[in-house]
Parts: C-alpha cells; structure tokens; sequence
C-alpha cells in the first residue's frame, strides 16, 4: 500500500512539472518560441534565368555586403542563414560569369523568409577579329581600313545593344552594331593616311557589352597584326580589253615574306556595281584563275587580293575588261 502511494505521488509530482515546464516563459533570445527573440530562418535558391532554369551550385549569397555574412549554394542552388538577425537588408548573389544581382529583403514581423533568384550568365566572345584592307586606286593614293567583327553568346537573353571597342591610350572608341545577315557585331573605320592606321599594330583593343537596360561589362580584347602594303598587280584582262566569257585572270606575283593566299572579286560595271563573282584561297605560289561559270555579256572590272593568315588584305587597283 505504501509503495503503490509512493508511485502515484511520483507521477504527479512529474506530471505537475512538466504542466510548469510548459507554463515557462521562453526568455532564450535563440528560442524558436520566444516572441522577442533574434530566432530566424532566411533561405532560398539561386538559378539561372534562361530555360531550363537550372539550380547554380557556388553561388556567394551575402548580406548587405558584409564579408562575415555569407554562405554559397549547393549543387540544388539551395541557401540559407539561421538564427539571424532581423534587419531589413540586401541580399547579394555573385558568382563568376554570371551578372552579379540582389534580393531586398523585408522580414515585417515574419520569422523564416524563403527567397528565389535567378542570375543572368554574361554574354562571351565566340571570336573576334581586328583586321586591315589596304584598298589600292589610280594615282596613287590609298584607303586604309581598320575593321572589327565580333561575335558573341548572349545565351538566349537578347539583352545586348550593342557593343563597344576602344583603346584609351590611342583615344580610341567606336561602337560596333549587329548585321543579322552575317550575325555579328561590326565596324568598319577609315582612314587616308597610312600613319593614321600602323598606330594600332600591337596595341590591344578591349571589347565591352552595353546592355538594353545599361549595364557594361568587358568581354575580350585582340590587336592588329599587320597592313599589307605591298600590292598586286593585275596583268589581264586590263584596260578593257574584249574577253570571252570564261577570261583567264593573270597577275603579277609577290612576295611579301608572310604566309597569305590570294583572292578575286569581279563586279559587273553598273550602277552600283553588282558582285559577279568571287575565289577565295587561291594558292600564294598561283599567279592565274578561271571561273568556270560563264559572265554575260557587258563591262567589268576586278581586283586581286593577298590576304594573311589574320584576315588582313591588300587589294589592288581595279581592271577593267568587257565581256563579249
């Protein structure tokens, strides 16, 4: 009788303190359950913007820029920071080749927020090309042409205005713009004299990317490798003479101490002059060509071409011919 007492006072004796245990005012600042505490969840995924909206592993997710505040993303994109506390502030994500972007955060009495960011990846050079055409004409002048073309991945954004290439030292700077027949950027800068155009030998030109909405960032740079300034000399068919429709064209050769080809253009004489055709890597040690396509009837000039292995070329002065 006693014992069995003893059991039933021991049981109430636990249940009436686990009824206070309950009661108890949560006063741990770190306590889940204390209304005034600094307890708090923040967490969420980063991803990229463009379909299929993969999960970003690495990511740098910090707070307000503090260095001490940070953490990184798993393979899922997953992130989160516990036990913070709750100051309204700014998250930033960064992560290389990706534009760096943020998340204002409002916690407004909330104690666990849950966040999704999606990053946009930076655009990249596919190629880019710096190159000169020395375009040769009667009296012995010259143009001189210093040319970029460049193409690039935007990864499915179409968020690219267009691009810039420039040069500080050389107070350089001309904006390129998108030929949707060719699919690159381009720009094409003349000049008259040949001094004008040898500065740019060697010296880097930077590529950066303006966005729609602004945004500038640097892709790449290239240089100019050379200007040809020897030129081809075009032997026949000259000065308008009378050809059949399949002429044999003839040309002096050179010898200008780099590895090049040769190349043809030959337009109809009209107004403007119409492309009719073209040869493109023709032999160095070749100093004749046919077409096997036949030209109609009617006048015409070409030009002969030594161009290196950078896409630099030399054009000589045009050749007049008239087909029967």
């Amino acid at each position: 009788m006693n014992k069995l007492y003893k059991c039933i006072c021991i049981f109430f004796s636990l249940l009436l303190c686990l009824s206070s245990s309950c009661d108890a005012p949560h006063s741990n600042p770190f306590d889940p359950e204390n209304p005034e505490g600094l307890y708090s969840k923040l967490e969420g995924y980063a991803k990229s913007m463009t379909p299929p909206y993969l999960p970003l592993q690495g990511v740098r997710v910090s707070i307000n820029g503090k260095s001490n505040i940070y953490t990184e993303t798993a393979s899922t994109g997953y992130f989160s920071f516990l036990n913070l506390e709750r100051i309204s502030g700014t998250l930033i994500f960064q992560k290389d080749g990706y534009l760096t972007d943020t998340l204002q955060v409002q916690w407004n009495e909330k104690r666990e927020i849950s966040v999704e960011c999606f990053l946009k990846k930076m655009p990249s050079l596919d190629s880019l090309s710096v190159f000169s055409v020395v375009e040769n004409h009667y009296e012995n002048w010259s143009l001189y042409k210093l040319i970029i073309n460049a193409r690039i991945n935007d990864f499915g954004s179409n968020d690219i205005d267009s691009l810039i290439a420039y040069n500080d030292e050389l107070n350089f700077r001309q904006v390129l713009f998108y030929n949707p027949e060719k699919r690159l950027y381009e720009k094409t800068v003349t000049y008259k004299n040949q001094e004008d155009i040898e500065k740019f030998i060697g010296k880097k030109i930077m590529i950066s990317a303006i966005s729609r909405t602004g945004g500038i960032y640097q892709l790449g740079s290239s240089f100019l490798k050379r200007i040809i300034t020897q030129e081809v000399v075009p032997e026949s068919p000259a000065n308008s003479e009378q050809t059949s429709s399949i002429p044999v064209f003839k040309w002096q050769s050179i010898s200008p101490g780099f590895k090049f080809t040769y190349s043809i253009q030959v337009f109809a004489n009209t107004i403007p002059p119409q492309l009719s055709a073209e040869a493109y890597n023709i032999p160095a040690d070749q100093n004749s060509y046919s077409f096997k396509e036949q030209l109609e009837p009617g006048e015409y000039f070409w030009f002969i071409y030594c161009t290196d292995e950078f896409l630099n070329a030399g054009q000589s002065k045009p050749a007049t011919f008239t087909v029967k």
